[in-house]
């Protein structure tokens, strides 16, 4: 099955680039997501309440990791503010204006996070 996901554009304002995220994780890139999470933290399983597991510790850089596997699962294509497409989207990420790099993070969370949420929560 070939599944048409809907993209969408983000203008960035100091650098005038045009970034195209699919509008939505896909229940692969959530899996890498949580796969991203799982492996920066230590988990003790409790025998008595399975269901519960207890986190003992997680590595401080897990929410940088977590961004960083977000980006690779949503980012379709960057536009530089000559309208040349980006060949090094990472790179160029990376380089970003700090304003500029929050807008497009702040973006990959949301649609990361509105994935995640239950039926209930997505009303709200």
């Amino acid at each position: 099955m070939d599944y048409d996901r809907p993209t969408e554009e983000l203008k960035l304002a100091e650098s005038g680039a045009v970034v195209t995220l699919y509008a939505n994780v896909t229940t692969g890139d959530y899996r890498k997501i949580q796969r991203s999470v799982m492996e920066g933290m230590r988990v003790k399983f409790n025998k008595d309440d399975p269901e519960n597991p207890d986190i003992q510790d997680v590595s401080g850089g897990v929410t940088m990791d977590q961004e960083e596997t977000v980006l690779s699962c949503l980012l379709v294509k960057v536009v530089d503010k000559e309208g040349n497409e980006v060949k090094n989207t990472k790179e160029f990420v990376y380089n970003l204006p700090i304003p500029d790099g929050t807008a497009l993070y702040d973006r990959l969370n949301e649609l990361s996070a509105k994935s995640s949420l239950s039926g209930e929560a997505k009303k709200k």
